[in-house]
């Protein structure tokens, strides 16, 4: 997923046919990251990193790629948001 954020929502762009970069519909609210790790029972472990942004859009970059580091977090075991 390569989420493009804009105050009040996000548009959500991925991967599509040939590795091409396909745009979705943009949402009104807050951008969630829903993981595909396979549920384990508890301890559910951490999650740590690096969000990597580039001002602009991504048919016109404006700046330099900067990386925001997330520190560790739980993961929980919960209902999905959708």
């Amino acid at each position: 997923m390569y989420p493009f954020l804009f105050e009040g929502g996000f548009r959500n762009y991925k991967t599509g046919d040939h590795g091409r970069i396909e745009a979705g519909a943009d949402t009104e609210g807050q951008f969630s990251y829903q993981s595909c790790s396979q549920v384990q029972q508890s301890p559910c472990g951490f999650i740590e990193g690096f969000l990597h942004f580039r001002p602009g859009s991504m048919s016109l970059p404006r700046g330099e790629l900067f990386g925001v580091r997330v520190d560790p977090f739980p993961l929980k075991i919960g209902k999905p948001l959708y």
